[in-house]
């Protein structure tokens, strides 16, 4: 919150009802033998935080929407620098890297913003494309292992079962 905008609500604040509700609480305060008094300034304190509260949402509010659209930044950044880079880079290091994040931002940002994880998205985009490239008929598995930069066969195979749940050989001949 700016400090402006905080000045300003508190000013706010100070002339709204909430200035009269202190002055009751001040006033209780005074009396030495008021009985409940315990209970009742509990009451006005409630409502006056109910004020405080209702002076400062849109604060609140104009706060996390420019966190939020930072976030979706941060992730359509992501995305872009993903379309760029899938075929290639598979770690979330490298795309952080690219944005000048850590890798735990990158990924609390991309979960907050999708509700998924940047790994998942990192993944999905390889698998997408090595399904396409399986159905063509016009590669064979060793030829997209090495369109998508695995260090072998062997290796795309495990990745690929991992995340579809069979083998390349199966998924393309399905």
């Amino acid at each position: 919150i700016r400090k402006g905008t905080t000045l300003t609500a508190i000013k706010r604040c100070i002339s709204t009802p909430s200035l009269a509700i202190c002055r009751v609480l001040r006033d209780k305060l005074r009396q030495p033998d008021f009985r409940f008094k315990h209970e009742i300034l509990k009451g006005y304190l409630q409502v006056l935080y109910g004020e405080i509260c209702q002076l400062m949402a849109p604060l609140v509010e104009a706060q996390e929407a420019r966190q939020s659209s930072r976030k979706k930044l941060i992730f359509d950044r992501f995305l872009e620098e993903l379309r760029q880079h899938y075929a290639t880079q598979r770690s979330v290091q490298f795309y952080a890297d690219r944005l000048c994040l850590t890798p735990k931002y990158l990924s609390q940002v991309v979960h907050a913003v999708s509700g998924r994880h940047a790994g998942d998205w990192i993944r999905d985009y390889v698998i997408l494309e090595a399904k396409a490239l399986l159905k063509s008929g016009q590669y064979t598995i060793q030829q997209v292992s090495d369109m998508l930069n695995f260090a072998n066969q062997s290796f795309f195979g495990v990745y690929f079962k991992k995340a579809v749940g069979c083998s390349p050989t199966v998924y393309k001949e399905s």
